[in-house]
């Protein structure tokens, strides 16, 4: 079995070469597309690097780790582990600090402190600049650029595992450590970047953030990966297909992630769309043309393609113009840099037409569900809406991602997205790109003084509390007396749950507005309480179950609730379809 840090460590994906003869020399001389790791470890003999062993696949050379390495940073190296794949290095991790078990917490937080601050402290001696303290991490994460590397300095809570005589102990305790990895333009330009495996992409660039979005392992997001020349990316997204790295998607602004006033008028963004293209003019020694027409864009995008010999780099962007008579004030809405391969019509294929019995899976338990809906993940923004709407649409292989589809719906970052702007949104990108969008179910205002007829009829029964309808009623619902109000209406509930079987059963997602806090959740939820969009996937008819997802990424692919919870918390319900 890996030792416990080779299988924490797991780093990024690089080609590399050269001998480094002391581990100054590894670390920041690392030259990831010249150092050849065929050899290693015993190019390295002096550094006393060993393959760490995995059990299951012996004959797998991708970490080696060494714990004589010696000092960086005037401290003792406590373990270096070096990740490689097929003779490319891919980083290099430094185990600086980590206390002994016998250490009680409060010398173990000082402890950490202390040595955190002493590293910094010889890390900007050697770059001549104070780091980057990152404020989207968890613990303390500084950040250092010099050349093609990344010096992540984090300073993290872990639970470690000790062995003690027969027993393994586990104890919180305070790590230090470097990271050493290859920058983000090194990444997004390597010839080699389309020889890695997909697959294995989120794992092996784990320490700039990816991770994968869902266990279908379809795509693998990074929130502030970094920056990317220059510019502090606030997204990053990389999408697999049939196992292969399709493309890298580069958010070098978007409205949700970035904030609404980074650019206060049309010229200052215009400033940095033209910069963003000089620089790449000159990265990729071409000038750039119009990208042709595209009806994957659904707003009016403006953009501009390179073709290089490895690779195709569509720099995309969109603002909203200021209309003072209707008080639309002006808004950068996203520019974004999309890296694929540069490969031919005939080697891409032709997209198969689709058919939604094929997307449907029935298991023995007696779920039901569509088994292939893209994961989005939202990130921390208000964008639930329009991450659903990207999922659908991806579901029926339109190339459209949440950033459009926010613009057009007038989403804020921090307030979401608006149910009647999401409608208008989706009709207008339904029509253009051969779609329909239905609304199965809407409460208008005599819906909801019925509900709150009923609830309060409930709750005086039940000697709960009764609500008025304002501002903030919704918070003042008690659960209970909601589902006992509402399960009463048995002919609306079996309408709702007809509505899923039938829509399901033709492999077509169901976009379920809801209002959290209203049910019980079967997991922990980043949101804990109000509006809120997901997916009804499918359902247990045998249970009395819904199946459904959220836009939280990994985690949040197929979860499952009972029809009454679910129809107790339902604000709205709606399918997008083929047009016929």
């Amino acid at each position: 079995m890996k030792s416990f840090f080779s299988v924490l460590l797991i780093l990024f994906s690089f080609n590399c070469v050269g001998i480094a003869e002391t581990l100054e020399q590894l670390v920041f001389e690392p030259k990831w597309l010249e150092r050849n790791m065929t050899n290693f470890p015993q190019d390295m003999a002096g550094l006393d690097f060993k393959w760490d062993v995995d059990e299951e696949n012996p004959d797998k050379k991708e970490s080696a780790s060494s714990r004589k390495a010696g000092e960086l940073l005037g401290q003792k190296a406590l373990q270096v582990t070096v990740l490689c794949d097929q003779g490319h290095l891919l980083g290099i991790n430094t185990i600086l600090y980590l206390p002994p078990p016998s250490m009680d917490g409060e010398s173990d937080e000082a402890g950490h402190q202390k040595v955190f601050a002493s590293i910094a402290a010889e890390l900007e001696k050697k770059f001549g600049s104070k780091g980057e303290q990152l404020k989207h991490s968890i613990g303390v994460n500084m950040r250092w650029y010099a050349k093609d590397s990344v010096y992540d300095l984090k300073g993290l809570p872990m639970m470690i595992e000790y062995r003690e005589k027969d027993k393994t102990t586990k104890r919180l305790t305070y790590t230090v450590w470097l990271a050493t990895y290859p920058s983000l333009e090194i990444l997004v330009f390597s010839p080699k970047l389309w020889e890695q495996s997909g697959t294995r992409f989120a794992e092996q660039n784990a320490m700039m953030g990816f991770q994968w979005t869902s266990a279908s392992k379809d795509s693998a997001r990074s929130a502030w990966p970094g920056k990317f020349m220059g510019i502090d990316i606030p997204e990053a997204i990389v999408r697999v297909k049939s196992e292969k790295l399709a493309s890298i998607d580069l958010s070098l602004f978007n409205r949700g992630d970035s904030g609404e006033s980074k650019f206060p008028d049309s010229k200052s963004f215009a400033e940095f769309v033209q910069e963003v293209r000089a620089a790449l003019d000159k990265k990729l020694d071409a000038k750039a043309t119009p990208r042709p027409s595209d009806s994957r864009n659904v707003s009016r995008t403006e953009g501009v393609i390179w073709k290089g010999p490895h690779a195709y780099y569509l720099l995309e962007w969109n603002e909203t113009r200021a209309n003072p008579s209707r008080r639309i004030p002006y808004h950068a809405e996203f520019l974004r840099l999309s890296v694929a391969p540069a490969v031919s019509t005939t080697e891409a294929g032709v997209p198969k037409q689709w058919k939604g019995t094929d997307h449907l899976k029935t298991e023995s338990n007696g779920d039901k569900y569509i088994y292939d809906v893209p994961m989005v993940d939202q990130g921390q923004k208000g964008y639930c809406a329009v991450a659903v709407a990207e999922r659908v649409l991806r579901y029926y292989g339109k190339d459209v991602d949440q950033h459009e589809i926010a613009k057009l719906a007038g989403s804020s970052s921090s307030m979401g997205t608006s149910i009647d702007e999401l409608h208008a949104a989706l009709k207008s990108i339904s029509s253009k790109l051969r779609l329909r969008t239905k609304t199965i179910f809407e409460p208008d205002e005599r819906f909801v003084r019925s509900m709150v007829n009923d609830y309060n009829k409930a709750a005086k029964r039940m000697k709960k509390d009764q609500v008025v309808l304002g501002a903030g009623w919704e918070n003042s619902l008690d659960k209970d007396v909601l589902k006992e109000s509402r399960s009463k209406d048995r002919s609306a509930l079996n309408r709702f749950e007809r509505n899923i079987e039938t829509y399901v059963d033709q492999g077509k997602p169901l976009l379920w507005s809801v209002y959290i806090g209203w049910a019980p959740e079967p997991k922990i939820l980043p949101q804990t309480r109000g509006g809120h969009m997901r997916l009804i996937i499918g359902y247990n008819k045998k249970e009395s179950e819904i199946i459904f997802t959220d836009t939280w990424g990994a985690g949040h692919e197929m979860k499952k609730m009972k029809l009454e919870d679910a129809w107790t918390m339902t604000r709205g319900l709606g399918v997008m379809e083929p047009s016929l």
